[in-house]
């Protein structure tokens, strides 16, 4: 990204966001700015010369953030189209970019607004696109998938779903299925400690002994509502014990997405692990 035209009323801002210790790395090497010989009193835009001439931001336009989404960001701080329209590609920004509805108004840095507008971007791309990126991601984070089909890469990207507002949530939602060790939110766990008859609905041998034969998202959803039925239990409150177990977090992907993408073994052996931990730990555990 370079910046090749400063508006002289953004120059203290422009200096402040160099040097901003929030945003390390930045910089405007050797940047100073001066007015246009065309445009003198420098009321309309002044050219910046710089001998580096970029912006380098790493914890934001990091591999967590697309190219496309963080051009689209910075377009609109201090800039709009008509006031509603947001979501532009870098040729529709280039079309459609006039300096005169640059405001004059401060504008704000929300990292919020940067992962919707993120979020929507990844939303452009097709299923496949999206795989690659958050695949190239999660290697870069350490993660192997060389024991991974490309069916069960999609399958995790396509679970995760609307949450992937980052590449970042790739890691966040999925890391349930990304690690072999589980790792717990204990307040999550210290709510189910609280609850009765824990060890009995997640002892596994429904999901073990019903699902021997297949292990499909369909006999998942079957066998668990059936099981809910026979304990005489919502199935919801049974599913939210189990992706407790299951993923370390009150909130997950889909559960039957879970399920299948950990494998019969890893579902049963987690769900075991958290009824005999609860049978340990709980007041209500039987002695």
């Amino acid at each position: 990204m370079e910046i090749t035209h400063v508006d002289p009323r953004r120059r203290s801002h422009l200096e402040h966001a160099a040097a901003d210790p929030a945003l390390p790395g930045a910089r405007l090497d050797s940047a100073r700015v001066r007015a246009r010989p065309d445009d003198p009193g420098q009321r309309r835009h002044a050219a910046l010369e710089a001998s580096g001439r970029r912006c380098r931001w790493p914890r934001i336009a990091s591999s967590a953030i697309l190219p496309s989404a963080l051009d689209n960001f910075l377009a609109l701080l201090g800039w709009a189209f008509d006031g509603k329209r947001e979501l532009f590609t870098l040729d529709e920004l280039v079309r459609s970019f006039q300096l005169e509805r640059v405001g004059s108004n401060p504008a704000v840095f929300n990292l919020q607004k940067l992962e919707w507008i993120n979020a929507q971007h990844l939303k452009m791309l097709t299923e496949e696109q999206r795989v690659a990126l958050a695949r190239a991601y999660l290697e870069s984070r350490g993660h192997d998938f060389s024991r991974r089909s490309p069916e069960w890469i999609a399958a995790l990207v396509r679970a995760i779903g609307d949450r992937l507002k980052t590449l970042e949530d790739a890691e966040r939602y999925g890391g349930f299925a990304l690690r072999e060790s589980l790792d717990v939110d204990e307040a999550a766990w210290a709510e189910l400690r609280e609850k009765p008859e824990v060890a009995t609905r997640l002892g596994g041998a429904g999901v073990d002994d019903r699902a021997r034969f297949e292990f499909s998202l369909a006999s998942l959803e079957a066998i668990t509502r059936a099981l809910a039925t026979e304990l005489g239990v919502k199935a919801g409150d049974l599913i939210g014990l189990a992706r407790v177990a299951l993923t370390g977090r009150k909130t997950s992907p889909g559960i039957f997405e879970v399920m299948w993408l950990l494998s019969r073994e890893t579902t049963v052996a987690r769900l075991r692990a958290a009824a005999a931990r609860w049978q340990e730990e709980s007041p209500h555990a039987r002695v």
